[in-house]
């Protein structure tokens, strides 16, 4: 929504996403993002070595996916 030039985001009912790639640019980006703002997130990753330590907070599910 837009008021006078500035952008407002309204709060909607929190939400269960999945963010696959959480350990990359865009990926980590979005679930930090979706933590942010109080949603549950479920991250897809390959190696758990390389997910930060402030998206521990979601859930992990870890998998090789061919």
């Amino acid at each position: 929504m837009r008021v006078e030039g500035k952008t407002i985001y309204l709060r909607t009912k929190s939400m269960h996403a999945l963010v696959t790639g959480a350990t990359g640019f865009i990926g980590r980006a979005l679930a930090k993002r979706l933590l942010g703002e109080g949603h549950r997130v479920s991250v897809l990753i390959r190696d758990e070595a390389k997910l930060e330590s402030s998206l521990r907070r979601a859930t992990i599910v870890s998998c090789c996916v061919i």
